[in-house]
């Protein structure tokens, strides 16, 4: 099946949503292609993230149920717990990301954005007029699997939002090489997750021991060595508990689910998963990116190519821990300002790091 667009996203999370309704409110057609079906897209747990955030994205805060918890204690305790650093009135916000996306996809298709779910074997369309010279081949669109039948997209812009995965970027020479894989040292292996509390009374007993109430949160800095982190945000009712691990995916540490089932395993008034989920984060900082968009050859390059990366959490870990807002979702305001008009500057704002 043969189709056009102004735009191809490829990913329906935070990044991608965000990007493509900027795009499609300039009146841009833009199409979404998402790997998973509805509902499954982008992060599936909850996220710290801070207010000024969602406005410098020019989003409206939080409110529930998407906002899950504001405010609050937060207690830094070494691995043994006899030093403690106390942060009080934290201005981030605790926001379930599931519902986040959904608020972005409505606004996407509120704009005319069209989103194609169960997408598989994305990859670019180069123009084959200069197939002889790969560094110099522009993307045209995507090809891509639907539903088994094999879709042929042509589009003036395909934005990559598709995370580590990178199935565009990977593919455009000048994309990868200012974007190589990440291993090793440089990742994060992170889970959070959300439980019951089935026995109240010894969440109770759990904050009194570490001079904490409900609604704060305890965590345990360095358990594993290096960046490693437990920690656990007991709601103010004493109906569930949100729980963060990760460390260095080095293969030397504990890696994030297995701090996950030890702490579960330590606090046995925990109950079971409503919901959350896990993975790896590269650590790279994104202003570094940033900084290698905006110079003259890899601008040159997404501007022969058409192609340009906005993705959740592939090169940057932010604060409790990362995907979708933060810089991600300000990055894709800036890069779809960035092509709606002239195409020929690569603009960013990234005053606030």
């Amino acid at each position: 099946m043969r189709r056009s667009a102004d735009v191809v996203v490829v990913g329906a999370g935070t990044a991608g949503l965000h990007a493509a309704t900027c795009l499609a409110e300039s009146g841009r057609r833009v199409v979404v292609l998402e790997r998973r079906p509805e509902g499954h897209s982008g992060a599936r747990w909850c996220n710290g993230i801070v207010a000024w955030q969602f406005e410098r994205a020019g989003l409206a805060p939080p409110v529930a149920p998407e906002l899950r918890a504001r405010g609050g204690v937060t207690h830094l305790l070494s691995p043994s717990g006899t030093t403690r650093v106390s942060i009080t009135s934290s201005p981030v916000l605790d926001a379930d990301m599931r519902a986040l996306v959904q608020r972005l996809l409505d606004r996407a298709r509120g704009a005319g954005v069209e989103v194609l779910w169960d997408v598989t074997d994305v990859r670019p369309r180069f123009d084959d007029a200069v197939e002889a010279v790969p560094t110099d081949r522009r993307v045209r669109g995507v090809h891509a699997t639907w539903h088994g039948e094999v879709i042929d997209i042509a589009a003036d812009l395909v934005v990559d939002a598709s995370g580590r995965a990178g199935v565009v970027r990977d593919a455009v020479p000048a994309l990868a090489a200012a974007a190589p894989p990440v291993e090793g040292a440089d990742l994060c292996s992170a889970q959070q997750l959300v439980l019951d509390v089935d026995d109240p009374d010894g969440a109770r007993a759990f904050l009194a021991e570490h001079g904490a109430r409900p609604g704060d949160i305890v965590s345990w800095m360095a358990p594993d060595g290096g960046f490693s982190i437990q920690s656990i945000h007991v709601a103010g009712d004493l109906d569930e508990a949100s729980l963060l691990t990760g460390s260095i995916a080095d293969g030397r540490h504990r890696s994030g689910s297995e701090l996950m089932a030890d702490l579960r395993r330590r606090h046995p008034w925990l109950g079971a998963q409503r919901f959350g989920g896990g993975g790896t984060i590269p650590l790279r900082r994104t202003p570094a990116r940033w900084r290698s968009l905006r110079s003259s050859s890899l601008r040159m390059a997404s501007w022969r190519s058409r192609s340009l990366r906005s993705s959740s959490a592939w090169m940057a870990l932010w604060k409790r821990s990362s995907s979708g807002l933060t810089m991600p979702t300000r990055r894709s305001t800036s890069l779809a300002i960035t092509f709606l008009a002239p195409l020929r500057s690569f603009v960013s704002d990234s005053s606030r790091r």
